[in-house]
């Protein structure tokens, strides 16, 4: 059993003692969806599930990173990248990074910034999120036989959203404060806030793949000649029953 360095250790990367048979839960779990997830895209022929993918293997390899610095709680190496991977999601994700690498500072004016800039790269996630659900809602009728689909697809979105809530409420307030302090001193809410919600919204696609109603060539983007809808754009094909 590894054994934690006491949180005060100044050589000690975590603010709390890492539990690794939760880590090593969690790494089989993303794993298993990963792998489903790919398995599922070359089966239905969706390459458009590619941000599905990426997002499955960025929690993925955050587990496995997040297992190698329990192990070696001190090395900066492997605690970066899990860091940085688990906070990190598909979309905005280039603002997130932004945030996400100065939140590692161990400058205080530093880390501030870098919290509120995380903080705006998953809020703007979720006006894309919301965004998408206005367009889904007003096209509904247009894409008949897709109701099981959409279901998944409110409540996916909506555990993101869960997760997306917590972190805006755990960085906002900026550092130093005692709500992030509560925060980042137990391990709890990474898993329960963040680590469970993605878990169940990724498998919650598996469940019902998107490929499943979105089948064939039909269900591509593909583009449109001149003429045949007023000018060259993209269009969703048909969506099967």
């Amino acid at each position: 059993m590894v054994k934690c360095l006491p949180p005060t250790d100044p050589n000690n990367n975590w603010t709390y003692c890492p539990s690794q048979s939760a880590a090593i839960i969690f790494t089989i779990l993303f794993a298993l969806t990963s792998g489903l997830h790919i398995f599922q895209a070359r089966k239905y022929r969706t390459n458009f599930c590619w941000t599905i993918i990426m997002g499955s293997l960025w929690e993925f390899l955050s587990f496995v990173f997040r297992n190698a610095s329990i192990v070696n709680p001190t090395s900066q190496g492997a605690y970066d990248p899990s860091f940085l991977l688990f906070l990190l999601a598909p979309f905005s994700f280039i603002i997130q990074i932004g945030g996400g690498l100065l939140t590692i500072s161990k400058n205080y004016n530093t880390l501030n910034t870098g919290l509120h800039i995380y903080t705006a790269g998953v809020a703007l996630q979720e006006f894309f999120i919301l965004v998408f659900l206005f367009l889904v809602e007003a096209s509904v009728e247009k894409q008949a036989g897709a109701g099981k689909l959409l279901l998944i697809l409110y409540v996916s979105l909506g555990l993101i959203t869960f997760r997306i809530l917590f972190r805006i409420i755990e960085f906002s307030a900026g550092a130093g404060t005692a709500l992030t302090a509560e925060f980042s001193k137990h391990e709890v809410y990474q898993y329960v806030f963040d680590a469970l919600p993605m878990f169940l919204a990724l498998a919650t696609m598996n469940g019902l793949h998107p490929g499943m109603v979105l089948a064939g060539e039909d269900s591509k983007f593909a583009k449109v000649r001149d003429g045949e809808s007023g000018g060259e754009g993209l269009v969703l094909g048909d969506v099967s029953a």
